[in-house]
Formats: structure tokens, sequence, C-alpha cells
């Protein structure tokens, strides 16, 4: 084991260590040393290491003691003891198997443009900074400088930040770069010793992004565009908005959105694209005073999957439909208090479509929504209804002359009878309205007295879906 001491403003360089290392940062080196604005107090260059432990037992009266690594290889990095609240760690362009730093005195920790072999662990820092910029994160160049790594093996980048107060993680691209093969992955969990303030991701290009837990904070998260999203326990009291939210899967991979166990009344979704996903699962979340603005959504409700665990979507609970119908009720009431007449009476469609399945409700009552979703969706379809009248009427029509024997008069066509289908599709016509009552079948009268129940149910089915956004949505 090599134990090395932090000398303040002395390099190192091109050092390369097989045992493990201890960096020790104890006060006496800095002992009548002045800070020396904007240089790295203990920089480390080109150097490899195959365990990395940085301690510090004590505090230290110095203004900002900068650790930073660039251009290095740190196969485990363990920060956990460290008591002076003024020790910075910087990370640049550097390869990280496996990092883990915990602790509450660690003032901050900012990597920039590095590659994760295995995963970066931050829990209980005060700031986090990560930073990724398309120029300088190209694996050609990294397997140049690290020709001992296939990084070809190692295309998981995933950053897991725990309990920190802020939270700032950025890149300058928002869509999958074919010169960069690289799956970023980003969890951030809330609660615990330290408590968060602020947590803001922008501009970021991520596979999988994971929220947990109890934000005390501001969370905004903007311009981003996301593979797999997973919301769970989270229950922010602070005001959490999500601004410009687009998917970004690969074709032939689904794209899923999870809120499980969720309270989102102080989240705002903006201008984001829920209907590209594969499966969003609401599951045992309160949704209905969420505020969406500018949202598109599926038009779908299979899309919809209220299950335990999204990865399973087929495992569904006996009241999986119930499930369902609350969870597009919460969704219409959200709708309705932003003015979105739209997606409100979707999802009052949606949630009709979802009673219709739940055990319990009686036949009459599925019958009468089954026959409603047919004729014209629950009111959602306007085109539905009127393609209905114009076909049953004609058929009607014909029937009724073939009742009447009028349908074919020896090979000649009667132009009057055109005319006639008008008075036909009337649903107030008189009986004889055509033939004198006398010449009347019971055949035609049949037809007739169907046609007008038939046809006046489409023309009110035509109707109500044509005043759909007249009138307030129904409860």
């Amino acid at each position: 084991m090599v134990i090395l001491y932090c000398d303040p403003y002395v390099s190192q360089v091109n050092q390369h260590y097989r045992e493990d290392v201890i960096l020790r940062v104890t006060k006496e080196p800095f002992e009548g040393v002045k800070a020396v604005l904007g240089r790295s107090v203990v920089p480390f260059a080109n150097c490899s290491f195959t365990k990395l432990v940085i301690e510090n037992a004590e505090a230290i009266n110095f203004e900002d003691i900068s650790i930073s690594f660039s251009s290095c290889y740190i196969e485990k990095l363990e920060i956990e003891n460290i008591t002076s609240g003024n020790i910075t760690v910087t990370f640049m362009r550097s390869v990280l198997s496996l990092a883990v730093m915990k602790s509450k005195e660690l003032k901050s920790v900012s990597l920039s443009n590095n590659i994760i072999l295995s995963g970066v662990f931050v829990s209980n820092v005060h700031r986090v900074y990560v930073k990724l910029a398309k120029a300088n994160i190209h694996l050609d160049e990294f397997q140049n400088d690290f020709d001992f790594i296939d990084f070809q093996l190692y295309l998981k980048q995933a950053y897991y930040i725990y309990n920190c107060e802020d939270i700032h993680y950025s890149t300058d691209w928002t869509k999958i770069e074919e010169s960069i093969p690289l799956n970023f992955q980003l969890a951030i969990h809330y609660g615990g010793e330290v408590a968060d303030k602020f947590t803001e991701v922008k501009d970021a290009c991520l596979t999988s992004l994971t929220i947990n837990g109890s934000s005390s904070g501001t969370l905004r998260m903007e311009n981003i565009t996301v593979g797999c999203w997973y919301i769970r326990n989270f229950s922010p009291k602070e005001d959490v908005s999500f601004f410009y939210v687009d998917v970004n899967s690969q074709p032939g991979e689904s794209s899923k959105l999870e809120i499980h166990h969720c309270n989102m009344d102080k989240v705002w979704f903006d201008n984001v694209r829920f209907d590209r996903f594969s499966i969003i699962s609401p599951y045992q979340s309160k949704l209905s005073k969420t505020n969406f603005t500018g949202c598109t959504f599926p038009e779908e409700s299979r899309v919809y999957v209220p299950v335990e665990n999204v990865h399973y979507p087929d495992k569904r609970t006996e009241s999986y439909s119930k499930d369902q119908y609350e969870l597009f009720l919460q969704l219409k009431n959200a709708m309705e208090s932003t003015g979105n007449a739209y997606e409100a009476y979707k999802f009052q469609v949606f949630s009709l479509q979802a009673l219709q399945n739940i055990r319990g409700v009686s036949w009459q009552d599925r019958s009468v929504l089954a026959l409603n979703e047919f004729s014209n969706r629950h009111g959602l379809s306007v085109g539905r209804p009127l393609a209905f009248y114009i076909i049953l009427s004609i058929f009607l029509y014909i029937l009724y002359l073939a009742c009447l024997g009028r349908f074919y008069c020896g090979g000649k066509f009667d132009p009057l009878l055109v005319g006639h289908y008008f008075s036909f599709v009337d649903p107030t016509h008189r009986n004889d309205f055509l033939v004198d009552k006398k010449e009347l079948t019971g055949g035609s009268l049949v037809v007739d007295y169907a046609g007008k129940i038939l046809l006046g149910y489409l023309i009110y089915q035509f109707i109500a879906a044509f005043r759909k956004y007249s009138k307030k949505t129904a409860s």
C-alpha cells in the first residue's frame, strides 16, 4: 500500500500505481501557504490507480482544497472519510471504473467528459456537477489514450446520485449521436442526511432516468430526451418542472414511463411527448392536481398500463380495469383544471372504455357502453355515426322499396325514388309519403318504424359528438 500526502500546487504527472493508494489530506502541508486563485491545489495528470482512497481526518484552514484528476485512469475510487468542509474533487476526461464518493463534509464533486466503466455513486455531497460535451466524448480518442481498455464493452455510463444538496447535470446534445454510442443513465434519489435544495438536468440525452424519494428543494429538468423514465416513491415538497421532454428510444426498443407510489401535486409537465412512450404506467399515484400544459398524449388507452412492475405489463391484478378507470378520471380532472377540453374529453372516453371491463357493472350498463363505443366512441368520433347513418339509411331504404315492390320496376329507373330517399331519412315523415296507406305492407311498416328509431339514434349520436367541445365534459 502506498500513502501519499497532499503537497499544495505540486503536480503529479505520469505516475502509475499498481498497489492500493491512500491520499491523505492533512493540515501540515497547508500551513503558511497562500491560496492561488484559479489553480488546482492538488493536480494529477496522466496517472493510473488500481485503487485510490482519499481521506481527511482533520479540519484545514485553507480557502479551497481542490483535488483534480485529468486524463487519469482509476479502477476503484473511495472517498468517505472527510472532515474538512472545503475539499472539492474534480475529474476531467478521465476513466473511472467504480467510484464511490460518500461524505456530507465533501464540498463538491465535478465530473467533466469522463468515461465510466461500472458506475459512479455520489452520496451526501453538497454539490455535484456532471458535464458532457460532444467534442470531448469520442471513444476512438479515449481508445488511443487508454489502449488497455476495450471501450466497446462499456457503453453504459451510469451516474447514481443520492441525497445531495445541489445537483447539476448537463450536456450539449439531446439526440442520439452516431459518434457517441454511449448509453447515459442517471438516477437521483432524495431523502437523507443532506437535504436537497436545487436539482437541474438540462440539455441531456439519457437512455434511462430514475427519480426516487421525497425532495425538499426545487427540481427542474429542461430540454431532455429519455428512453425509459422511472419516477418512484416521489413526493416533492417544492415545485418540480419537466420542460420539453421527448423520447429517444432506438428502433425495436420499447420506451417506458413509470410513475409508482407518487404524489405529483406539485409537478408541472410542459411540452412532454407522452405519446412517444410505448408504455405509460402510473400506479397508486396522485395525478389529479398535476399541471399538464402543451403535452401530447397517446391516442389509444392500451398504452396506459397501471401495473406494479412496468417491465411485466402482462402481470395484472384483478382490479386492473378499475385502476385504469380511476387513472383516466384523475387525468381527466387534471386536464380540466388547465382548460384542456380536448384531452379531458379523450380521457373521459378512456375511462368509459375501462368501466366497461370492470366486474360488477351490470349487463345493461355494459350494453349501453358498448353501443356508445360502437356508434361514436363515446362522443369522440363524428365520422363514425355519420358513416353508419349513410350506409344504414341506404340499406333500409332499398329494403323498404323491396317490401313495396318498387325496387325493381321492369328494369325502368324512377328518378323520383331518389328524391323520396330524403323523405325516408326524415324521422318525422308520414307512413304514406311514398304510396297510399292501402298499399303499405307489414314488412314495409316494420322497416319504416325500425328506420325511424335507428336513424334517429344515429342523428343523436352525431350531434352529441359534434357538440363535444361546446359543453362541459360530463363528470
